[in-house]
């Protein structure tokens, strides 16, 4: 998926590993050295509702993936994105920051955001609205720099997110977040030997990890089916 460049979704049910396998991840992405890689939790956006406010959190949230990435060259990244780029409407502030932050850096990024379905409506939209545009434009123009792959990580797929901001015979037109699926199919089951050593610590952790993503057999290209979701 991150050597394809896809931006995608990973979803399963709660407790099922999902944070830990991001975790692991991020760790292994930035131990190898190809990319850099951060982990932003997005969980306690679940109660707010103005945008201003969430695009705002959004961003610090980031500002702290930077700041506990335990990679130097991010750490060190902290504030030299953030002035201007704050200052923009709730619009483009996400897409202005990653915009920023992929063109002080020597390697592509790689961004996990973490409980990435528990925005509200509006919030949500404006959201996903930005990471869409980023990715589109990166697409369309060598000029453009954003992360090299992206993840939204949580219990829904984004195709199940619709229902919460708009009625089924509504559209929000072509540049609706929800028109980016492409694909949806199922991971298999993984078993104890696939696991790293840190990833497979305790038998906790193994248990978990196991379940990241229960199997319904292959998928079938269709947004009703579960598992990771390209975009």
């Amino acid at each position: 998926m991150i050597e394809g460049e896809c931006y995608f979704v990973l979803h399963a049910p709660r407790q099922s590993g999902k944070t830990t396998c991001v975790r692991e991840l991020t760790r292994q992405i930035n131990s190898d050295g190809k990319y850099y890689a951060i982990k932003c939790s997005l969980d306690s956006l679940q109660n707010i509702e103005d945008t201003d406010i969430a695009m705002n959190r959004i961003f610090a949230l980031t500002d702290m993936g930077l700041r506990n990435s335990g990679v130097a060259k991010l750490k060190n990244l902290v504030c030299s994105f953030s002035g201007e780029v704050h200052m923009n409407d709730s619009g483009t502030k996400i897409r202005g920051m990653l915009n920023g932050i992929c063109s002080s850096l020597d390697k592509e990024l790689v961004v996990f955001f973490d409980e990435a379905d528990c925005l509200h409506e509006d919030p949500l939209i404006t959201f996903w609205t930005q990471i869409r545009g980023g990715c589109l434009e990166r697409d369309d123009s060598p000029e453009s720099v954003f992360p090299r792959s992206m993840a939204l990580v949580g219990m829904r797929n984004l195709w199940d997110c619709k229902h919460r901001v708009r009625q089924e015979d509504q559209s929000a037109g072509l540049a609706s977040p929800f028109t980016i699926i492409t694909e949806s199919f199922s991971l298999a089951n993984f078993s104890g030997g696939k696991l790293s050593p840190s990833a497979a610590s305790t038998r906790r952790t193994r248990d978990r990890s196991s379940r990241v993503m229960p199997s319904s057999g292959p998928g079938t290209g269709t947004r009703g089916s579960r598992g990771w979701s390209t975009f």
